[in-house]
């Protein structure tokens, strides 16, 4: 037995015209939102339970346990949907109920886990910097180590002795190594000496603060179609391009739709390219089950 069609949008009473295509869902009102929408929903295009193998016959079992909406799933304990259904069941039971598909894991690091050295004397050369920021960020990772945390987001300052002073946050897709935050330093005083708001004098404090953290569980590496090290190298460089020259002034080509072999291919930032990478990553075992 198959789960019937959802019910068309003019059915479900909600308008689709360009007047109401943004809808804001006040606070705290996800789940009566939700509530009286189908049950099948649940393996439409846009939710995260449509590429899983096991949704088909998990909306297919409810249905024959009567579960025609959202809130009536919404209204299980998520207990005994988690025991009786697993994982695809708890992540069913989590939409259902307005709330993200898995928690927010965060870690929240010590009050004194960042680093920052005044510099004395002042330095006007960014590898003095960069020394020294190699000794905090040794220290810095070190600490976060012996709690059992790495960091995926640094914040980096940097004071001068004319009154400027450079602030900025950086990311990394793993975590932060110190020869890694040594690089981010370099790259933000190359930039800074480069910017309209360059520092006048030479620089007097350097200060690293974790602005993100997480369990320090290891990485797993891919067997198959994994980056290889000049794919690091080659990120590591473009990074320090847009340290030096903005975020959005790095573009990388990339293939588009198009009739004519001019409209195939448009520039974009790298950002925005590596973002649609991982959406097509997450979409690329296409529809299963049958789905269209």
């Amino acid at each position: 037995m198959s789960t019937p069609q959802a019910p068309a949008a003019e059915e479900r009473g909600i308008s689709l015209s360009t007047s109401t295509a943004v809808l804001v869902v006040p606070t705290q009102q996800s789940r009566p939102f939700l509530a009286d929408l189908p049950l099948t929903f649940l393996g439409d295009p846009i939710s995260p339970l449509f590429s899983e193998d096991t949704t088909e016959a998990l909306l297919d079992v409810l249905w024959r346990l009567g579960i025609r909406t959202l809130g009536d799933l919404a209204a299980l304990s998520e207990a005994d949907v988690l025991g009786r259904f697993g994982w695809p069941g708890l992540m069913a039971h989590r939409l259902a109920c307005g709330l993200d598909d898995r928690p927010l894991r965060t870690e929240v690091a010590s009050e004194d886990a960042g680093a920052e050295a005044e510099i004395d004397p002042p330095a006007d050369r960014i590898e003095t910097v960069a020394f020294m920021a190699r000794a905090l960020a040794d220290d810095m990772v070190g600490r976060l180590a012996r709690d059992g945390l790495d960091c995926v987001c640094i914040g980096i300052t940097a004071e001068s002795d004319s009154g400027h002073a450079s602030n900025r946050r950086w990311r990394h897709e793993l975590r932060f190594s110190a020869a890694d935050i040594v690089d981010r330093v370099r790259w933000q005083l190359e930039g800074w000496y480069r910017s309209p708001d360059r520092p006048t004098g030479p620089v007097t404090l350097i200060r690293i603060t974790p602005c993100v953290t997480a369990l320090a569980d290891g990485r797993q590496l891919g067997m198959w179609g994994a980056k290889s090290e000049a794919d690091e190298r080659a990120a590591r460089a473009l990074a320090r391009l847009q340290g030096l020259l903005g975020a959005g002034a790095v573009t990388v080509p990339r293939l588009d739709g198009g009739r004519r072999p001019a409209d195939t291919g448009r520039r974009v930032p790298l950002h925005a390219a590596a973002d649609a990478d991982r959406g097509q990553d997450s979409s690329a075992t296409g529809p299963r089950n049958g789905k269209k």
